[in-house]
């Protein structure tokens, strides 16, 4: 199975259902009694993964500071996924630093030809990550890491969706 035989209607569908889950949740939490960012990241990971049953990771990396060296590292966040996540991610260090250091979203559609990728798992052929920013600077604060076990899956399509989710929903 590859890309073209998940239609972009399909996508789209999914990733209406996904936003539609979202803000059913997230009108249960007005200004008093607002989620926290692992909450929002639980649910998006949660949510995601729930539409697209190809994926087999979809989680959060959070950059957080190692207290011994005061050195700014990913560490994983919320996820859903059977795979045990690399619990620590270095800046600039596979497709998830990569996408901290640049500031933008990666996509790998063949992780065997990425000489950056860190593999958690061998079913893993294709990946995405998004960064997601603090609302007030232009810092990234975490990122969103999507892995499947389909070669080719990801898209301009999944590139604008999933920023999309991040900035409305994290």
């Amino acid at each position: 199975m590859n890309t073209e035989e998940i239609s972009q209607s399909d996508k789209e569908i999914q990733y209406k259902n996904i936003i539609d889950a979202l803000n059913t949740l997230y009108n249960k939490y007005n200004s008093e009694n607002k989620l926290s960012m692992i909450a929002k990241m639980a649910s998006i990971s949660s949510a995601i993964k729930r539409e697209f049953r190809e994926f087999t990771f979809v989680g959060f990396y959070m950059v957080v500071t190692l207290d011994e060296t005061e050195t700014k590292v990913l560490e994983i966040g919320p996820y859903v996924s059977d795979i045990i996540a690399t619990p620590r991610i270095a800046y600039g260090k596979g497709v998830c630093g990569s996408t901290w250091a640049e500031k933008s979203t990666k996509i790998v559609n063949n992780v065997r030809k990425c000489d950056n990728y860190i593999a958690c798992s061998s079913d893993v052929q294709s990946e995405i990550v998004v960064p997601v920013f603090n609302q007030v600077c232009d810092e990234v604060i975490a990122v969103l890491d999507i892995d499947c076990k389909l070669l080719d899956r990801f898209d301009e399509l999944d590139r604008n969706y999933l920023e999309n989710i991040i900035k409305n929903y994290c």
